[in-house]
Protein backbone atom coordinates (compact mmCIF):
# COMPACT_ATOMS: atom_id res chain seq x y z
CA UNK A 1 0.00 0.00 0.00
CA UNK A 2 1.54 3.40 -1.18
CA UNK A 3 1.82 6.05 1.50
CA UNK A 4 3.50 9.23 1.84
CA UNK A 5 6.73 9.02 3.63
CA UNK A 6 6.85 12.62 4.86
CA UNK A 7 3.88 12.32 7.38
CA UNK A 8 2.31 15.65 8.73
CA UNK A 9 2.07 14.04 12.29
CA UNK A 10 3.75 11.36 13.80
CA UNK A 11 3.03 7.71 13.13
CA UNK A 12 0.45 5.67 14.93
CA UNK A 13 0.94 2.06 14.77
CA UNK A 14 -2.24 0.21 15.87
CA UNK A 15 -2.11 -3.99 16.16
CA UNK A 16 -5.14 -5.79 16.47
CA UNK A 17 -6.09 -4.78 13.15
CA UNK A 18 -9.00 -7.25 11.76
CA UNK A 19 -12.51 -6.70 10.42
CA UNK A 20 -13.20 -3.12 9.18
CA UNK A 21 -16.01 -3.05 11.29
CA UNK A 22 -13.73 -3.41 14.49
CA UNK A 23 -12.30 -1.35 17.47
CA UNK A 24 -8.59 -1.44 15.91
CA UNK A 25 -9.71 -0.06 12.57
CA UNK A 26 -12.22 2.58 14.10
CA UNK A 27 -9.10 3.68 16.08
CA UNK A 28 -7.17 4.25 13.52
CA UNK A 29 -9.78 5.55 11.19
CA UNK A 30 -9.89 8.53 13.90
CA UNK A 31 -5.84 9.35 14.14
CA UNK A 32 -5.90 9.30 10.48
CA UNK A 33 -8.34 11.87 10.43
CA UNK A 34 -6.65 14.46 12.74
CA UNK A 35 -3.83 13.66 10.49
CA UNK A 36 -1.30 10.99 11.31
CA UNK A 37 -0.06 8.45 9.21
CA UNK A 38 -0.83 4.96 10.52
CA UNK A 39 0.25 1.84 10.47
CA UNK A 40 -1.96 -1.17 10.82
CA UNK A 41 -0.68 -4.77 11.69
CA UNK A 42 -3.09 -8.20 11.50
CA UNK A 43 -2.54 -11.52 11.12
CA UNK A 44 -4.42 -11.33 8.25
CA UNK A 45 -2.85 -9.29 5.40
CA UNK A 46 -6.37 -8.91 3.25
CA UNK A 47 -8.67 -7.65 6.24
CA UNK A 48 -5.78 -5.28 6.73
CA UNK A 49 -5.29 -4.19 3.41
CA UNK A 50 -8.43 -3.57 3.14
CA UNK A 51 -8.63 -1.23 6.30
CA UNK A 52 -5.75 0.68 4.59
CA UNK A 53 -7.24 1.36 1.28
CA UNK A 54 -11.04 2.43 3.44
CA UNK A 55 -8.81 5.48 5.16
CA UNK A 56 -6.70 5.97 2.12
CA UNK A 57 -9.96 6.42 -0.03
CA UNK A 58 -11.40 8.68 2.52
CA UNK A 59 -8.60 10.71 2.74
CA UNK A 60 -6.30 9.52 4.87
CA UNK A 61 -2.83 8.23 5.72
CA UNK A 62 -2.13 4.73 5.73
CA UNK A 63 0.01 1.78 5.21
CA UNK A 64 -0.70 -2.07 5.98
CA UNK A 65 2.03 -4.46 7.24
CA UNK A 66 0.67 -7.50 7.99
CA UNK A 67 2.20 -9.50 10.51
CA UNK A 68 1.69 -11.95 13.83
CA UNK A 69 2.08 -10.45 16.72
CA UNK A 70 2.21 -13.77 18.81
CA UNK A 71 6.01 -14.00 16.75
CA UNK A 72 8.59 -11.63 18.30
CA UNK A 73 10.60 -11.49 14.60
CA UNK A 74 7.59 -10.33 13.26
CA UNK A 75 6.86 -7.66 15.34
CA UNK A 76 10.87 -6.23 15.64
CA UNK A 77 10.51 -6.55 11.75
CA UNK A 78 7.22 -4.61 11.64
CA UNK A 79 8.48 -1.81 14.72
CA UNK A 80 11.60 -1.33 11.99
CA UNK A 81 9.48 -0.86 9.02
CA UNK A 82 6.99 1.83 10.83
CA UNK A 83 10.08 4.09 11.85
CA UNK A 84 11.04 4.29 7.97
CA UNK A 85 7.98 5.83 7.51
CA UNK A 86 8.07 8.91 10.13
CA UNK A 87 8.59 9.07 14.19
CA UNK A 88 6.36 6.76 15.74
CA UNK A 89 4.12 9.33 17.88
CA UNK A 90 1.27 6.59 19.36
CA UNK A 91 1.46 2.89 19.80
CA UNK A 92 -2.13 0.72 20.62
CA UNK A 93 -1.81 -2.49 21.01
CA UNK A 94 -5.45 -4.32 20.41
CA UNK A 95 -4.80 -8.07 19.59
CA UNK A 96 -6.14 -10.70 21.90
CA UNK A 97 -7.49 -14.30 21.57
CA UNK A 98 -10.61 -15.23 22.92
CA UNK A 99 -10.98 -18.93 23.71
CA UNK A 100 -14.49 -19.14 25.40
CA UNK A 101 -14.69 -22.75 27.51
CA UNK A 102 -15.18 -24.20 30.13
CA UNK A 103 -12.04 -24.29 32.34
CA UNK A 104 -11.83 -28.07 32.48
CA UNK A 105 -12.18 -28.42 28.73
CA UNK A 106 -9.50 -25.65 28.08
CA UNK A 107 -6.69 -27.34 26.75
CA UNK A 108 -3.11 -26.29 27.46
CA UNK A 109 -2.11 -25.51 23.32
CA UNK A 110 -5.10 -23.23 23.78
CA UNK A 111 -3.86 -21.70 27.23
CA UNK A 112 -0.52 -20.77 25.79
CA UNK A 113 -1.52 -19.61 22.55
CA UNK A 114 -4.13 -17.03 24.29
CA UNK A 115 -0.99 -16.12 26.69
CA UNK A 116 1.43 -15.88 23.06
CA UNK A 117 -1.30 -13.73 22.10
CA UNK A 118 -2.38 -11.05 24.20
CA UNK A 119 0.25 -11.19 27.16
CA UNK A 120 3.63 -11.66 25.36
CA UNK A 121 2.60 -10.17 22.26
CA UNK A 122 1.77 -7.30 23.80
CA UNK A 123 5.22 -7.17 26.17
CA UNK A 124 6.98 -7.43 22.69
CA UNK A 125 5.21 -4.99 21.13
CA UNK A 126 5.42 -2.59 23.95
CA UNK A 127 8.83 -2.75 24.22
CA UNK A 128 9.71 -3.01 20.66
CA UNK A 129 7.50 0.76 20.98
CA UNK A 130 9.11 2.06 23.70
CA UNK A 131 12.82 1.61 22.21
CA UNK A 132 11.42 3.66 19.37
CA UNK A 133 10.06 6.76 21.55
CA UNK A 134 12.50 6.96 24.08
CA UNK A 135 14.59 8.86 21.94
CA UNK A 136 12.47 11.17 21.61
CA UNK A 137 11.29 11.46 25.22
CA UNK A 138 7.95 11.67 24.30
CA UNK A 139 4.97 9.20 22.56
CA UNK A 140 2.34 7.06 24.02
CA UNK A 141 1.33 3.26 24.41
CA UNK A 142 -1.95 2.02 24.70
CA UNK A 143 -3.28 -1.40 25.50
CA UNK A 144 -6.72 -2.03 24.89
CA UNK A 145 -7.93 -4.02 28.15
CA UNK A 146 -10.69 -5.95 29.19
CA UNK A 147 -12.91 -6.31 32.64
CA UNK A 148 -11.66 -9.81 32.87
CA UNK A 149 -8.06 -7.98 33.88
CA UNK A 150 -9.77 -7.55 37.01
CA UNK A 151 -11.69 -10.51 37.99
CA UNK A 152 -12.09 -14.11 36.10
CA UNK A 153 -14.87 -15.82 35.30
CA UNK A 154 -16.41 -18.51 33.44
CA UNK A 155 -15.80 -19.22 30.43
CA UNK A 156 -12.98 -16.83 29.94
CA UNK A 157 -10.35 -18.48 32.18
CA UNK A 158 -7.54 -17.99 29.28
CA UNK A 159 -8.85 -14.84 28.43
CA UNK A 160 -8.93 -13.38 31.74
CA UNK A 161 -5.55 -14.70 32.54
CA UNK A 162 -3.78 -13.36 29.54
CA UNK A 163 -5.69 -9.84 29.78
CA UNK A 164 -4.90 -9.66 33.83
CA UNK A 165 -1.12 -10.24 32.78
CA UNK A 166 -1.12 -7.55 30.34
CA UNK A 167 -2.77 -5.00 32.81
CA UNK A 168 0.22 -5.95 35.06
CA UNK A 169 2.79 -4.97 31.76
CA UNK A 170 1.53 -2.26 31.24
CA UNK A 171 1.30 -0.96 34.62
CA UNK A 172 4.90 -2.10 35.29
CA UNK A 173 5.59 0.01 31.87
CA UNK A 174 3.80 3.50 33.25
CA UNK A 175 6.39 2.82 35.89
CA UNK A 176 9.64 2.84 34.42
CA UNK A 177 8.91 4.48 31.65
CA UNK A 178 6.47 7.75 32.89
CA UNK A 179 9.67 9.29 34.16
CA UNK A 180 11.31 9.58 30.66
CA UNK A 181 8.38 10.93 29.15
CA UNK A 182 6.48 8.05 27.79
CA UNK A 183 2.87 7.84 28.84
CA UNK A 184 1.42 4.51 29.41
CA UNK A 185 -2.47 3.96 29.16
CA UNK A 186 -4.37 0.52 29.81
CA UNK A 187 -7.70 0.71 28.80
CA UNK A 188 -10.84 -1.64 29.91
CA UNK A 189 -13.61 -1.73 27.43
CA UNK A 190 -16.44 -3.12 29.71
CA UNK A 191 -18.14 -5.06 27.72
CA UNK A 192 -17.93 -6.98 24.30
CA UNK A 193 -17.52 -4.78 20.78
CA UNK A 194 -20.10 -4.72 18.49
CA UNK A 195 -17.81 -6.01 15.58
CA UNK A 196 -18.01 -9.01 13.15
CA UNK A 197 -16.04 -11.46 15.94
CA UNK A 198 -18.97 -10.15 18.48
CA UNK A 199 -21.44 -10.92 16.33
CA UNK A 200 -20.54 -14.52 14.96
CA UNK A 201 -19.29 -15.94 18.17
CA UNK A 202 -21.70 -19.06 18.71
CA UNK A 203 -23.80 -18.59 21.75
CA UNK A 204 -23.03 -14.83 22.59
CA UNK A 205 -25.80 -13.44 23.80
CA UNK A 206 -24.09 -10.36 25.48
CA UNK A 207 -25.19 -6.41 24.47
CA UNK A 208 -21.85 -5.16 22.69
CA UNK A 209 -20.57 -1.62 22.42
CA UNK A 210 -20.29 0.12 19.24
CA UNK A 211 -16.72 0.82 18.33
CA UNK A 212 -18.52 4.82 18.15
CA UNK A 213 -20.16 4.46 21.01
CA UNK A 214 -20.40 7.11 22.96
CA UNK A 215 -17.66 7.61 26.08
CA UNK A 216 -16.17 11.17 27.78
CA UNK A 217 -13.07 10.29 30.13
CA UNK A 218 -12.06 13.17 32.70
CA UNK A 219 -8.64 13.08 33.96
CA UNK A 220 -6.80 13.97 37.45
CA UNK A 221 -3.59 15.25 36.49
CA UNK A 222 -2.11 16.39 40.30
CA UNK A 223 1.47 16.93 40.12
CA UNK A 224 2.93 13.46 41.72
CA UNK A 225 6.42 11.68 42.62
CA UNK A 226 7.68 9.99 40.22
CA UNK A 227 6.41 6.39 41.11
CA UNK A 228 3.12 7.36 41.62
CA UNK A 229 0.09 7.15 38.92
CA UNK A 230 -3.34 8.77 38.68
CA UNK A 231 -6.20 6.82 37.66
CA UNK A 232 -9.91 7.57 36.24
CA UNK A 233 -12.76 5.76 35.30
CA UNK A 234 -15.98 6.99 32.72
CA UNK A 235 -19.06 5.17 31.93
CA UNK A 236 -20.60 5.54 29.05
CA UNK A 237 -23.66 7.61 29.47
CA UNK A 238 -25.75 5.81 26.90
CA UNK A 239 -24.38 2.48 28.74
CA UNK A 240 -25.23 3.60 32.06
CA UNK A 241 -27.87 1.93 32.90
CA UNK A 242 -26.86 -1.55 31.81
CA UNK A 243 -23.49 -1.24 33.66
CA UNK A 244 -21.33 -0.51 30.10
CA UNK A 245 -18.84 1.23 29.52
CA UNK A 246 -15.28 1.76 29.36
CA UNK A 247 -12.52 2.66 32.12
CA UNK A 248 -9.08 4.21 31.29
CA UNK A 249 -6.05 3.60 33.48
CA UNK A 250 -3.04 5.16 33.25
CA UNK A 251 0.17 5.97 34.59
CA UNK A 252 1.34 10.19 34.76
CA UNK A 253 4.65 10.77 36.20
CA UNK A 254 6.69 13.97 36.95
CA UNK A 255 10.29 14.30 35.56
CA UNK A 256 13.24 16.22 36.49
CA UNK A 257 14.87 15.31 32.87
CA UNK A 258 16.36 18.67 31.60
CA UNK A 259 15.08 17.95 27.67
CA UNK A 260 11.82 16.73 28.89
CA UNK A 261 9.12 19.23 28.34
CA UNK A 262 5.98 17.84 31.19
CA UNK A 263 4.01 20.77 29.96
CA UNK A 264 4.20 19.39 25.95
CA UNK A 265 4.05 15.63 27.98
CA UNK A 266 0.47 16.53 29.20
CA UNK A 267 -0.76 18.31 26.25
CA UNK A 268 0.74 15.44 23.66
CA UNK A 269 -1.08 12.49 25.89
CA UNK A 270 -4.35 14.63 26.75
CA UNK A 271 -4.75 14.86 22.60
CA UNK A 272 -4.03 10.88 21.79
CA UNK A 273 -6.62 9.86 24.58
CA UNK A 274 -9.18 12.67 23.64
CA UNK A 275 -8.64 10.87 20.06
CA UNK A 276 -8.42 7.31 21.44
CA UNK A 277 -12.16 8.02 22.98
CA UNK A 278 -13.80 9.84 19.84
CA UNK A 279 -13.06 6.82 18.31
CA UNK A 280 -14.63 4.59 20.80
CA UNK A 281 -17.61 7.18 19.67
Amino acid sequence: MAVDQKATRGVVWVVGVGASAGLGAAVARRFAKEGHTVALTGRTGERVEKVAREIVEGGGKALALPGDVSQEADVVAIADKVTKVGPLEVAVFNAATAVRAPSLEITTADFESTLRTATIGGFVFGREAVRRLLPQQRGTLLFTGATASLRGRPPFAAFAASKAALRSISQTFAREFGPRGIHVAHVIIDGGIDGERHRTTKGCSLSAISPRSTGTCTFSRGARGRRSSTFARSKNPSERRAGRGFNIQHGFHNDTTPRYDPAAARLAWQRTVALFNEALR
